[in-house]
């Protein structure tokens, strides 16, 4: 499903873009899905609920539990299909959401790396496949990467509420110079690797944004030395 030229992207980068990959037939599907999952809340949280802004950053967490025919559907099959295509074979599926950005109340998403998260007794090889399933520009909430972050390992975080659950990276005026904003196609594809810095603006437009993400990964393996995550939260909100 890759082209050399885009791996290469991916391991300079930590991140390409694959333009159009689901048909506008399976973005439909996938919409209806992540619409219903809104309107019933199943398996919905508010990542913003903790931080003291009025925005909020509704995440629908492992859409598949709640809706099962979601992995019958092309759409997500070849979500799968890529992450595969990257890791090998034996990748598995181990997160999956839809993000949702609604208009003009849509919260950002802080400059983080996903694996500040994760056990710091390991070393994750994991690979995100973000699928835009609306047409994202600079107004409503685009993703953001620093490319080459992926190669700098755990950046030092912080806490930003009471209760110690959200961390965003501690230096971003030194880390983020350097930044490609990703504006998509609904049906484009992002792959990046779990230890990217990413980042969204608030959406401050009057489109919605949303996006379904597969997390697929390898086997972690275990570390000489545990890392010193001090801002590691107890629970990971989804």
């Amino acid at each position: 499903m890759l082209t050399d030229e885009q791996r290469q992207t991916l391991d300079r980068d930590g991140f390409v873009r694959l333009n159009a990959m689901l048909s506008k037939s399976e973005v439909a599907e996938l919409v209806t899905i992540c619409n219903d999952l809104i309107e019933t809340g199943d398996g919905v949280v508010n990542l913003a609920q903790n931080v003291g802004i009025d925005d909020v950053c509704p995440v629908a967490r492992r859409p598949q539990v709640f809706r099962p025919e979601l992995e019958r559907m092309s759409g997500w099959e070849k979500l799968v299909s890529v992450g595969r295509a990257v890791l090998g074979a034996d990748a598995t599926l181990c997160n999956s959401a839809f993000f949702i950005k609604p208009p003009r109340i849509g919260g950002e998403t802080f400059w983080h790396q996903d694996e500040a998260f994760y056990e710091a007794e390991y070393e994750y090889h994991e690979l995100k496949v973000w699928a835009a399933l609306d047409d994202t520009d600079e107004t409503n909430s685009p993703l953001e990467y620093v490319p080459g972050s992926h190669l700098m390992g755990v950046l030092p975080h912080r806490t930003i509420d009471d209760l110690g659950i959200c961390a965003v990276l501690a230096d971003i005026e030194r880390h983020c110079q350097n930044v490609s904003r990703m504006l998509m196609s609904a049906g484009d594809i992002l792959i990046h690797h779990g230890y990217m810095l990413h980042h969204a603006p608030a959406n401050r437009s009057d489109r919605i944004r949303r996006a379904l993400v597969v997390n697929m990964m390898l086997p972690p393996t275990l570390r000489a030395e545990p890392l010193v995550m001090p801002w590691k939260q107890k629970r990971f909100p989804f």
